[in-house]
């Protein structure tokens, strides 16, 4: 049972390692081109969280609005949506 449990543990990391270089090693890949790849993966990436940042603000904003309208008393319907959140 024991040198199952190894033995599936094995495989799982090589699994993962072997992911993990292939994605970044290909063959006669030079390292200008990986790094080149990596940046543009970086780039997109902080692009996305630029988004789900500003996307989280104005959700935020929404919330405290929200809030505010119960607070004071205000009958439904409650403040509009907010323009560029997604429903």
């Amino acid at each position: 049972m024991e040198i199952t449990i190894a033995i599936l543990g094995l495989l799982g990391v090589s699994g993962i390692v072997g992911t993990v270089v292939s994605r970044y090693v290909r063959p006669k890949a030079t390292p200008l081109e990986i790094l080149q790849e990596v940046q543009e993966e970086r780039t997109e990436d902080r692009r996305r969280i630029d988004r789900l940042e500003s996307a989280q603000r104005i959700t935020i904003d929404y919330v405290h609005e929200l809030r505010q309208h119960i607070v004071d008393g205000n009958p439904p319907p409650p403040p509009a949506w907010p323009e560029g959140l997604n429903r």
